[in-house]
């Protein structure tokens, strides 16, 4: 009878020995896309100002499209410092600044920019990674004779850099990496 109650404790001793194995011993890192509710691009150029908005509470897999608004209006043939603002405002309690984040890992961060046709503008991305690489929360638009069209801007996690990847081709992106959100505004150059 002493040695069925011995028996318990071997095999409680057998399943802690197995579990401690040496391999468990290298730290899984996991850097999973941000969540990003807000987008703010504001453009400012000497005597006009324009800002970009997409609020998407609910995220892109919700059931609610994004609430897109345009304020202003471009000037033709004028250039224009753009910046890029992104928050997570999923908790409104505790809102945090996800460009932060993302200049933090440039090097696992892109922006695309993508000018519709009939639109008559250009964007260049202007903040470089820490490898001289475009990560693009800064950039200049320039604008030419007065249209109207679309501007979308991509944010990639984890794509290839050196890949020269045209923002305007949906399919290209998809497959240089996971989007952290991609959003089209209409804007009119007048």
């Amino acid at each position: 009878m002493k040695h069925l109650k011995l028996i318990p404790f071997l095999v409680l001793l057998f399943v802690v020995a197995i579990s401690c194995d040496d391999d468990d011993d290298t730290p899984v890192v996991i850097n999973e896309s941000e969540i990003i509710t807000n987008m703010t691009i504001q453009l400012n150029s000497p005597g006009n100002s324009v800002t970009l908005t997409s609020v998407d509470l609910d995220g892109p897999e919700g059931p609610n499209a994004p609430e897109i608004s345009v304020v202003g209006v471009l000037m033709p043939n004028t250039q224009y410092i753009g910046s890029i603002e992104l928050l997570d405002a999923s908790n409104p309690s505790d809102i945090e600044n996800i460009t932060e984040e993302v200049e933090e890992e440039d090097l696992e961060h892109q922006f695309f920019f993508c000018v519709s046709n009939g639109l008559n503008a250009s964007i260049t991305g202007e903040n470089l990674d820490s490898n001289g690489n475009v990560l693009g929360t800064s950039f200049t638009l320039n604008t030419g004779d007065a249209s109207t069209g679309d501007l979308t801007f991509t944010l990639v996690h984890d794509g290839d850099k050196s890949a020269n990847v045209d923002g305007c081709d949906s399919n290209a992106l998809l497959n240089n990496g996971e989007i952290d959100i991609a959003q089209t505004f209409s804007v009119e150059i007048q």
